[in-house]
């Protein structure tokens, strides 16, 4: 027999397990819960420029930063504390 509970968790699609998670979740230090990292760009070394005279860097498109998925939290914008 179920409790009422249960069958409420259920009815909103989550476990008795990702409830308590969620209850323990806090945003993410590193990328403040955007899920999202910016990283000096490996291929301009932050420059911006490409390797010809007055060409924007290809892998970065001049800005001289990447945005990456940040690997604390994988991109959730959020971890769980425990």
């Amino acid at each position: 027999m179920s409790n009422k509970n249960d069958d409420t968790n259920e009815f909103y699609g989550m476990t008795q397990k990702e409830m308590q998670d969620q209850e323990r979740s806090m945003v993410c230090p590193d990328c403040e819960g955007k899920g999202k990292v910016f990283l000096t760009c490996m291929a301009c070394n932050g420059s911006g420029e490409g390797m010809a005279d007055g060409t924007r860097c290809r892998s970065c498109g001049g800005g001289g930063r990447e945005q990456v998925v940040c690997e604390t939290c994988e991109g959730e914008g959020n971890i769980i504390e425990y």
